[in-house]
């Protein structure tokens, strides 16, 4: 969590949050949805919530409809204020006649009610987050003349994102599903281009918010420019106080003066991420015929950023067979479960493989995974206060 928490800058937000329309036919889940939002701003991971409705760009809207979303809008941005103070966070409805979203008309509709946004202020936005609120607002903007436009919500919130730059944007609705995956899939690219390198978009179910975030198997589609992940058959061109200092960050324990020495000659495969964020060693050993998968760790600051799973993707793909163990203790246990076909316990050691054609194979495999010596430092001699990651 502590990655996600921005105490040092009150006036940037953890996330840019969409509400679809859909969320709000669901009582349960928007209390769910104001109960998660709560959670996040009580431990300084502030929102910003965008909300209305997808607009096709053909749709023509007139001034009752317009009327009609209007009322709409402002009803759910005050049920939506309610819920939240009630789960304990407090909340702004940032009405029309704010000059927040400045828009202009698109003169090809016929009724011309239908907006393009041209800026956010943010001022308001900035003012809400540094008093500790959350602010609340709806996809109708303003023209400089002050005539109301409606705006599509999903193009509203990416916007709103590009000028907050947040970590997190969070497109909510009561599937979890992308909808018009190729215009939807193509505006994300293009936002998280204008977003900064650790920011992701992620679309899940409003009532699934918290498990999205702070689990490592998630329960949505996050999207994100991750960093190029290199192979090597051998030390040669990589630093190797970068990797000992990655290892270090990824498993919160140090490694050991003599591991790279002992590693060296076994190595089959290692993947390495462009910036030192994220690291596989796959190592043939002496005897053995199934490769084994020595570390694989990712940096605290890309954990639950999507870099661990196609880590795992490059090195499944590459290996149609491996084991490997990790400590009884380790958190991330549940998603090696996951990506397992078989495992083994002795309260100390996990070990856990895929792909092995003869059960029987487990046996010597588990008895070498055990016989492995240590690469940290123990406990005893160094302690850093974290759980493993291998």
């Amino acid at each position: 969590m502590k990655q996600f928490q921005r105490s040092t800058d009150p006036l940037k937000p953890f996330c840019v949050v969409l509400i679809e329309d859909d969320v709000f036919k669901r009582p349960d889940m928007l209390s769910h949805l104001c109960s998660g939002l709560s959670f996040l701003q009580r431990n300084e991971m502030k929102s910003v919530i965008v909300h209305g409705e997808r607009i096709p760009s053909c749709e023509d809207i007139s001034l009752d409809k317009l009327q009609e979303s209007r009322n709409t809008f402002v009803r759910n941005s005050m049920i939506l204020v309610n819920m939240l103070e009630a789960h304990g966070a407090k909340a702004r409805p940032l009405f029309t006649g704010n000059n927040i979203l400045v828009a202009e008309k698109l003169h090809q509709c016929r009724f011309g009610m239908l907006g393009q946004l041209k800026e956010v202020n943010t001022n308001l936005i900035k003012w809400c987050l540094g008093s500790n609120h959350i602010p609340v607002i709806y996809s109708i903007g303003e023209s400089v003349q002050g005539q109301l436009l409606d705006l599509d919500c999903l193009s509203t919130a990416q916007r709103v994102a590009e000028e907050l730059e947040p970590i997190k944007v969070l497109q909510l609705n009561t599937n979890g599903g992308i909808q018009s995956a190729d215009n939807q899939i193509y505006s994300i690219s293009r936002l998280l281009d204008r977003l900064p390198n650790q920011s992701s978009v992620v679309i899940t179910s409003a009532d699934t918010l918290l498990q999205e975030l702070f689990t490592h198997h998630g329960s949505g589609t996050m999207f994100k420019n991750t960093e190029r992940i290199h192979t090597y058959k051998n030390y040669d061109d990589v630093d190797l106080n970068r990797l000992y200092h990655l290892i270090t960050r990824s498993f919160h324990r140090r490694l050991r003066a003599e591991y790279f020495s002992q590693v060296i000659n076994n190595i089959d495969t290692l993947y390495l991420s462009e910036n030192y964020n994220a690291v596989a060693v796959i190592t043939k050993e002496a005897g053995i015929e199934v490769p084994y998968m020595d570390k694989f760790g990712v940096s605290s600051q890309n954990q639950g950023q999507g870099t661990a799973e196609m880590l795992w993707q490059m090195v499944r793909q590459d290996y149609q067979t491996l084991f490997w163990r990790s400590r009884h203790t380790n958190a991330i246990n549940p998603w090696y479960f996951k990506r397992s076909e078989g495992s083994w316990s002795n309260g100390k050691w996990i070990v856990f493989w895929y792909g092995l054609s003869d059960p029987k194979l487990s046996y010597e495999l588990v008895e070498h995974a055990l016989s492995l010596p240590e690469s940290f430092v123990s406990e005893a001699d160094h302690l850093i206060e974290a759980e493993d990651y291998h």
